[in-house]
């Protein structure tokens, strides 16, 4: 079943902006990021040329929704912890047949 990614997330009382950020991303090395300062979570489609696994971003995308939620509600996570809830999660829901579809995620104005 495709699960179409919106360009939006809310997370309590914030909305998060979705996007792609091909360019800031590959300059910091990073496969996603998110800031709840800037209501933003960039994530990046391709891996030195190479385009990523839908399963990777898909990955990439919870763990830094995870980080939004413990900064909002806990702060009591490690990168760790986030890293293997992210990743036990994305594995779950890819094994209930969620296919993520990333199509309708823009590329961030730069």
């Amino acid at each position: 079943m495709k699960l179409q990614i919106l360009s939006e997330v809310q997370v309590g009382g914030h909305k998060v902006r979705i996007r792609i950020s091909e360019k800031a991303l590959q300059i910091a090395d990073l496969a996603a990021q998110a800031s709840i300062y800037d209501n933003i979570i960039r994530l990046t489609l391709h891996y030195e040329g190479q385009p990523r696994d839908n399963v990777v971003v898909f990955e990439s995308l919870i763990h830094e929704i995870l980080h939004i939620i413990d900064r909002l509600y806990m702060r009591e996570l490690e990168e760790r912890q986030v890293g293997a809830l992210s990743s036990g999660l994305a594995q779950a829901l890819m094994s209930l047949g969620i296919e993520p579809d990333f199509s309708q995620i823009p590329e961030e104005e730069e």
